[in-house]
């Protein structure tokens, strides 16, 4: 496998998730006469829209800074967000949310938050794939789903969407997670986990892009499983109820933004212009133009349409598992107001994919 990353070492990998992603790039928020929007997401290619909305000026266009607090994932934004620390958080559904939305439901009658549209969506090939050791592939030792039978297997947070995903993917070899252990480890460590010769080491791991592919091109992990979802919606734009309620044209402001930049990005030629790249670059782990044919590219809803089917399959999993601190559904309803997103689609249109004459 040729090893295109041989003077970015895993330490760099590993390292980069504690740089403050954006730091050197002058951007918008340098400018005094623009509102400040603050947004909490995990600096990975699933949250990509709002990056090439920054890029292209979409956001200082609609008279917007965006200050972005970097989080690890699963249900933390949820909580900043509800009291109004921040103001829009990008991030996907699990356990920590549903048990956090029955929490307050419980408490005030609601959840001091909504989902007001959808982001990504996983699709073969899949941007968060099932990787293992690139040794052990090539030396024949794991080739596929069943030989994981016994193994310690990683997601990178309990109660999160991926945990699912790997339910998904050891099906393929005809698995359970009761055939397996089952570890959290984040995503930045997964490469050294799968290649470690300490006793805490791995068989395999959902990794998700950009790292997985910079893992590849550097020859420390490959790709086990990429198609164990067919069309899966786990991300979502999130806002607090305050933000809604008392800066309504800021907030359409936003998803306005967020919506341009998803429709750009039906077009795969988005991901190698060299704006695009370059602020991809400055803002994720392992992003370069050296990896663009690694990529497996995440798919975004050209209108934000919110599937809340996919998260009421994620709930019932949670309840059936007993993660959850209720015993009966929550109507996730309560949790959805797409009317932003409505006003903004009769304003931009809907989308119509472009055709070959």
């Amino acid at each position: 496998m040729k090893k295109v990353l041989s003077r970015l070492g895993l330490a760099g990998l590993v390292l980069g998730l504690a740089l403050p992603w954006g730091a050197g790039r002058p951007t918008t928020a340098q400018q005094d006469d623009l509102t400040t929007v603050r947004v909490g997401l995990v600096p990975v290619l699933v949250y990509s829209s709002l990056f090439v909305a920054e890029a292209r000026g979409y956001f200082a266009e609609e008279g917007l800074q965006i200050e972005t607090l970097p989080l690890a994932g699963g249900s933390e934004p949820l909580a900043p967000l509800a009291r109004g620390e921040l103001d829009v958080a990008l991030g996907g559904s699990g356990a920590g949310l549903f048990n956090y939305a029955a929490r307050n439901l419980d408490t005030t009658g609601d959840a001091n938050f909504r989902i007001v549209a959808g982001m990504h969506s996983e699709r073969p090939p899949l941007s968060s794939p099932l990787v293992v050791s690139a040794e052990r592939f090539e030396s024949g030792e794991i080739t596929s789903v069943e030989d994981l039978r016994g193994g310690r297997v990683a997601i990178n947070a309990a109660g999160a969407a991926t945990e699912y995903w790997l339910v998904k993917a050891l099906e393929q070899g005809g698995l359970t997670p009761a055939d397996v252990e089952i570890v959290a480890v984040a995503f930045p460590d997964v490469p050294a986990a799968l290649n470690s010769e300490a006793n805490d080491r791995i068989d395999a791991a959902i990794l998700g892009e950009p790292i997985a592919a910079a893992a590849e091109a550097q020859g420390l992990i490959a790709r086990l499983s990429t198609d164990f979802l067919e069309d899966f919606q786990p991300t979502y734009v999130y806002m607090g109820n305050e933000f809604l309620e008392e800066n309504r044209e800021t907030a359409q402001a936003f998803l306005r933004a967020m919506v341009r930049a998803y429709r750009d990005l039906q077009d795969p030629a988005t991901w190698r212009e060299p704006e695009i790249v370059a602020y991809l670059s400055e803002v994720t782990i392992g992003y370069s133009e050296e990896l663009l044919d690694f990529y497996a590219f995440p798919f975004h809803e050209p209108d934000g349409t919110v599937r809340l089917q996919d998260m009421e399959i994620l709930q019932q999993y949670f309840l059936d598992k007993g993660d959850l601190t209720y015993d009966e559904a929550l109507d996730l309803d309560l949790l959805v107001d797409t009317s932003l997103l409505d006003e903004v689609i009769e304003e931009l249109g809907p989308y119509e994919a472009e055709t070959d004459n």
